[in-house]
C-alpha cells in the first residue's frame, strides 16, 4: 500500500495490502516475479529497474504486472509463467493429446488409425521443432510461448493501462488491447 496507492484495488483485494516488494540484483531491467512465503506474498523487481526509475510510473508497471498475478492466482484466472513452464506446459499438453489418441486407437477402425498415426506425426513434428536449432533458437521459442500465456497476456495489458493512465485526459478511458488472444485470456 506504500508502494502502490491504489484504494479501489485495496477495497476490492484486501490481501493485496500487505504485499511484500523486493528487489533482486541478478534481475535484467524489467524482470519480476511473483512468490509466496512465510510473510506473505513477495513481490520480486529488479534492483536496476528500481534504480533507473525509481518512483517512477515505469518502476510502477512492474509492480502491477506481478499484482496482477496475485489476482489471477486468487481468482484461478489463466496464469503467467516463465519460458520455461510455457515449454514445460507445451510437452504436457502434447503427451495429453498423445494419451487420448491412445485411448482412441484402442476401438479405432483400421482407417481411423491411420488418421491417428497422421496426428501422431504431427506432434512428434511439433515436439521435434520445439528443439530444433541452437540453445538461442529454442530460447526465443520458449520466450514466444512465455508471452502467449494468457495469464502474461493480461498482464502486459494491465501494465500498459496503468502506465497510459499517467497520459490520459481526465475523464476518459482507456480501450482494451487488441493483441489480447481472447481465447487464451479471460
Amino acid at each position: 500500500e506504500d508502494i502502490y496507492n491504489n484504494k479501489p484495488l485495496y477495497k476490492a483485494y484486501p490481501f493485496l495490502k500487505d504485499i511484500i516488494v523486493a528487489t533482486d540484483e541478478t534481475m535484467d531491467l524489467g524482470e519480476g516475479s511473483l512468490s509466496q512465503d512465510r510473510s506473505g506474498i513477495v513481490i520480486t523487481i529488479s534492483a536496476e529497474m528500481v534504480k533507473k526509475y525509481r518512483n517512477t510510473a515505469e518502476e510502477k508497471t512492474a509492480i502491477v504486472h506481478e499484482i496482477q498475478h496475485a489476482i489471477q492466482d486468487y481468482e484461478g484466472f489463466a496464469q503467467g509463467g516463465t519460458p520455461e513452464t510455457a515449454m514445460r506446459a507445451m510437452l504436457d499438453d502434447i503427451e495429453q493429446q498423445r494419451k487420448k489418441l491412445r485411448e482412441l486407437a484402442t476401438n479405432a477402425s483400421p482407417e481411423e488409425r491411420d488418421a491417428i498415426r497422421e496426428v501422431f506425426a504431427t506432434l512428434q513434428e511439433a515436439e521435434d521443432e520445439l528443439f530444433e536449432g541452437s540453445a538461442r533458437d529454442r530460447y526465443i521459442r520458449a520466450k514466444i510461448l512465455y508471452r502467449d500465456l494468457g495469464g502474461e497476456q493480461e498482464a502486459r495489458e494491465t501494465e500498459q493501462r496503468a502506465l497510459a493512465r499517467k497520459w490520459r485526459p481526465k475523464g476518459t478511458d482507456i480501450p482494451y488491447s487488441p493483441t489480447i488472444h481472447t481465447d487464451d485470456a479471460l
